[in-house]
């Protein structure tokens, strides 16, 4: 299994996330092999835009839900922020088994 991080932040177009701890193989969605680094896109991305606490309480929220039941971890996750002015986003933490994402550790573990 693999993850995939989608961002959505209000008033903009959704997106997925990759960053430094993406698998390198090139596909349409950026893959990453472990939750926590999925759980590390999503929360880098919130401390870029809103900060310290932001970050904390993407990552908080995330990891809390992927830990609740051990089958939210084939289901994946979903944590949003909202500041006072109304401006904010929500992320999902997707698990899945696509041949892209799968195709993706091969050739990390390969490379």
């Amino acid at each position: 299994m693999h993850f995939h991080v989608w961002q959505s932040v209000i008033g903009e177009a959704p997106e997925d996330l990759g960053g430094p701890f993406a698998l390198p193989y090139p596909t349409p969605r950026p893959t990453f092999d472990t939750a926590a680094g999925a759980v590390d896109a999503a929360s880098g991305t919130a401390y870029e835009r809103w900060g310290v606490p932001a970050e904390a309480h993407v990552e908080a929220a995330l990891l809390t839900e992927m830990s609740r039941d051990a089958h939210l971890q084939d289901q994946g996750a979903l944590a949003s922020w909202r500041e006072p002015d109304g401006e904010g986003a929500v992320w999902r933490l997707e698990a899945c088994r696509c041949v892209d994402g799968l195709l993706a550790q091969i050739f990390a573990t390969y490379d």
